[in-house]
């Protein structure tokens, strides 16, 4: 997601992230690397493999299956296999969100588009409950936004099938 706070406080406002590793990075990075994270499930490696669907072939290598992806309830938090229900489109759709802000960063660093903000010395933040307080709120709004998209979406497809009905 894009950081809000960031938006708001710039590169004067950075953080232990992540926690403990001594390394300060700013608000927008810190959201870029929990994207980064979150989404990496869902990304297929060099076999054509998602952790989401641990080794089956049939996801990995089935032109009829490959480029489906399926989001499931919840995940193994060692391996990132999918567990649960795997029809989800609760708090596993912010990982579309998620996806779309990457990619936008990362266009953003192939036209070499630079935020010109203010480089002053960064304040750091010494409460993580606050931070973690914080980003719940954010993801909170995140979901909520997701579901919204995600209901205007459906909106002409209930309209189709109802006019069927």
């Amino acid at each position: 997601m894009k950081s809000r706070y960031h938006h708001f406080y710039g590169n004067n406002l950075s953080g232990d992230f992540p926690t403990g590793s001594g390394k300060h990075t700013v608000l927008s990075d810190a959201a870029y690397q929990l994207n980064t994270r979150l989404v990496s499930v869902f990304l297929p490696d060099a076999d054509g493999h998602r952790p989401c669907h641990d080794r089956d072939l049939k996801f990995a290598k089935d032109p009829h299956w490959k480029d489906l992806v399926l989001f499931y309830e919840y995940f193994h938090g060692d391996t990132g296999k999918g567990l649960g229900a795997n029809h989800q489109t609760g708090w596993t759709a912010l990982a579309a969100v998620c996806l779309d802000d990457i990619g936008r960063k990362r266009l953003r660093q192939q036209n070499k588009e630079e935020d010109s903000e203010d480089e002053e010395t960064p304040v750091t933040i010494h409460d993580p409950k606050q931070i973690s307080a914080d980003l719940q709120r954010h993801l909170r709004a995140a979901l909520t936004e997701s579901q919204n998209m995600l209901a205007q979406m459906m909106d002409p497809i209930q309209d189709d099938i109802n006019q069927e009905i």
